[in-house]
């Protein structure tokens, strides 16, 4: 099933590639081929800065391959996006926790 929708994605990227970029992503993440949907989800955000839906997806799968750093910044930059957003802080904090910074967790 995902290996026909990433045949048909791979050849959307000539009519809308944003949208095929997007599709291969959670494709690629769906099967297991991380660094693929890890590389696909900087290039969306390299287009798209501030689209929070694809900075959770990006965050949360540098999260699962135990990219913490690299995944920390990506919460920060939805905090930013919007202080207001409990989920947002949550987020923050559970990868806090994650790292061991028990008092930025706290904190956050």
């Amino acid at each position: 099933m995902w290996d026909s929708a990433i045949v048909y994605y791979s050849k959307l990227t000539n009519i809308d590639t944003q949208l095929a970029k997007k599709g291969l992503a959670r494709c690629y993440e769906s099967v297991g081929y991380s660094s693929k949907a890890i590389d696909l989800y900087k290039q969306i955000l390299a287009d798209d800065s501030l689209n929070a839906s694809i900075i959770i997806r990006y965050a949360n799968l540098l999260r699962s391959s135990s990219l913490h750093n690299q995944a920390l910044k990506q919460y920060l930059k939805l905090v930013e996006l919007d202080s207001t957003s409990a989920k947002y802080w949550e987020m923050l904090g559970d990868q806090y926790k994650t790292m061991n910074m028990t008092i930025e967790s706290t904190s956050a």
